[in-house]
């Protein structure tokens, strides 16, 4: 078990597990987490071990996706990293230009 499951400062609520999501035919993915982290609506992205390059861009995109259809969307994003030895690491997903990033290789013919 993870030490995250016993950690009183992670204060997360979830309101969605699993959420299913699309931007029109575009493209289509799962959130693996929204919910309340300290009062704020987040998006919570769930990797074990190292946190990939690219999951600010998912994650941007799976925002995107969340807002058109219709949905609040999360004020912040976070990778929670579940390592080995039952250990984690939250990190806050913040570069501005994620959501432009991902939608600029999507359009790459």
């Amino acid at each position: 078990q993870h030490r995250c499951r016993s950690d009183r400062r992670l204060e997360f609520d979830p309101a969605e597990i699993e959420a299913k999501v699309h931007y029109d035919d575009l493209y289509a993915g799962t959130i693996d987490r929204i919910g309340v982290l300290n009062g704020e609506l987040i998006q919570l992205e769930i990797k074990t071990g190292t946190k990939p390059k690219w999951v600010g861009m998912q994650t941007a995109a799976y925002n995107a996706a969340w807002c058109r259809m219709g949905f609040e969307t999360p004020k912040k994003r976070f990778c929670l990293e579940l390592k080995k030895t039952g250990k984690y690491s939250l990190s806050e997903l913040n570069n501005p230009n994620d959501e432009f990033d991902f939608f600029s290789i999507l359009w790459i013919k």
